[in-house]
């Protein structure tokens, strides 16, 4: 019985239509596993005289069954808790117990195998008629042997020489077909309970971790300096502690020899979150002022950090004296970066004109993301953006802050894993399509932030 049914709720017919079509696909992925690896069995067997080589063939086919079977549980399990949690409403109980039952279901049905009770040893299993059907066909090609009158089945001498044996050899299979399927069912189970707490440990670290930068952050304008802090923080805290997790030190450096004018990045995290902080430091960069002709914005950002930190005998800094040539690392790019723009926010807000007591306040920009672009507003408006929305939010205003605000469609859906998709199927139901994300008529295919 359904919960729905229990409440006097009744099921939502999506559920009830899903449902109806997952049991018969997965039941036909078991049938056919069962049906293919003894036909298989019997088309090579019935090509050798050889009794070693036809009984190799056998068992062959037989692990072959079992383990087809093991590749539909595996694929098809967690399609079965997809459902459970999207319609709790739908389900007695807990969704993983009401998977095991559906999935114990099909394969009772299917393998003629009973499911473990709770606590139950292993035991050896009965004789079944599908198991005596699969042998009659793989051994013989005995399709027939299941259909009324039922008579008993006798197995070729070069299979079994006697009724015991027969039997002794059909309980082995059964056994093992037994213990394989319901140890796979369980494993499945447990790894997608472990996933689950994963997830959800996940969730509660990127909750805290936005928040983090969200306080972070205090003032409307992305381009400012106290912004440039906010998101240099939160890479800091990122990279130590992950280094922390994994006890080496991962933390972005920067090095340079001789006169100190062209920098070298190296460790860091992965090549995902080393392409973040360079692409933050080239921002930070262009945001100087004029780049030194022959230099990156990038470099520019870095000599830049080195003089800070070289003024404030910085600890971040290592430079040892008397070297030759001069040598420099900065030792960790992120915080030292975040520290130089906690500085030049404040010399920006002293030198910001006075009013009164306060500082003239600026008129509000037209968009305004969070730290993570989870969260933004928009011509004064709040929204609320899923992970997707949220990196193609994030890529476009990146690349608007580049002066380059035209992206591909490819290379968001990339980023989001959803290549066969389209960019629209992210925003469906949303306002901001069409009027903060805009496709371009020329070239087609890209899309920007409408920011004017």
């Amino acid at each position: 019985m359904s919960v729905g049914d229990a409440a006097g709720v009744e099921t939502p017919t999506e559920f009830k239509s899903a449902l109806e079509k997952l049991q018969r696909i997965f039941g036909g992925v078991l049938f056919d596993a069962k049906l293919n690896s003894c036909s298989a069995a019997w088309t090579e067997i019935k090509g050798t005289k050889n009794t070693k080589k036809r009984i190799e063939i056998f068992n062959e086919k037989a692990q072959q069954w079992r383990e087809d079977s093991v590749k539909a549980i595996k694929e098809w399990l967690p399609k079965f808790v997809d459902l459970a949690q999207a319609y709790p409403e739908a389900i007695d109980g807990d969704a993983l117990c009401w998977t095991k039952d559906k999935i114990w279901e099909r394969v009772e049905a299917q393998c003629e195998i009973s499911r473990p009770g709770d606590g139950e040893p292993l035991r050896r299993d009965r004789i079944t008629r599908t198991m005596m059907h699969w042998f009659a066909v793989a051994s013989e090609g005995n399709f027939q042997v299941n259909l009324h009158p039922l008579r008993p089945w006798k197995a070729p001498r070069w299979l079994a020489r006697g009724g015991t044996e027969k039997d002794a050899l059909l309980r082995l299979h059964a056994d093992s077909l037994w213990l394989r399927l319901s140890h796979v069912i369980d494993e499945r189970l447990d790894l997608v309970q472990i996933q689950k707490a994963i997830d959800s440990g996940d969730a509660v670290a990127r909750k805290t971790q936005a928040r983090s930068r969200a306080d972070l952050e205090t003032v409307t304008d992305t381009n400012t300096w106290a912004s440039f802090h906010a998101r240099f923080e939160s890479l800091s805290k990122e990279e130590a502690s992950v280094s922390l997790s994994n006890k080496q030190d991962q933390r972005i450096n920067a090095s340079s020899v001789g006169e100190m004018k062209e920098w070298n990045l190296g460790g860091g995290i992965n090549e995902s979150f080393h392409a973040s902080v360079e692409m933050l430091a080239t921002h930070a960069g262009a945001k100087l002022g004029t780049t030194p002709r022959g230099s990156t914005k990038l470099n520019h950002w870095l000599c830049r950090l080195y003089l800070e930190l070289e003024k404030n005998h910085s600890k971040l800094l290592f430079a040892p004296v008397g070297g030759t040539p001069k040598a420099a690392m900065i030792t960790s790019v992120c915080q030292a970066s975040a520290n130089f723009c906690a500085r030049l926010e404040q010399q920006t807000v002293e030198n910001s004109e006075v009013a009164g007591h306060g500082v003239i306040e600026q008129e509000e920009s037209i968009f305004r993301p969070s730290a993570d672009y989870r969260s933004i507003k928009y011509k004064g408006v709040p929204y609320s953006l899923t992970r997707n929305q949220s990196t193609i939010v994030r890529l476009l205003h990146d690349a608007y802050l580049n002066g380059t605000p035209a992206l591909g469609g490819d290379a968001l859906l990339s980023a989001i894993e959803a290549e066969t998709s389209r960019v629209r199927d992210s925003f469906k139901g949303s306002l901001l399509w069409g009027n903060l994300i805009v496709s371009n008529r020329s070239p087609r295919g890209t899309y920007r932030l409408n920011l004017e």
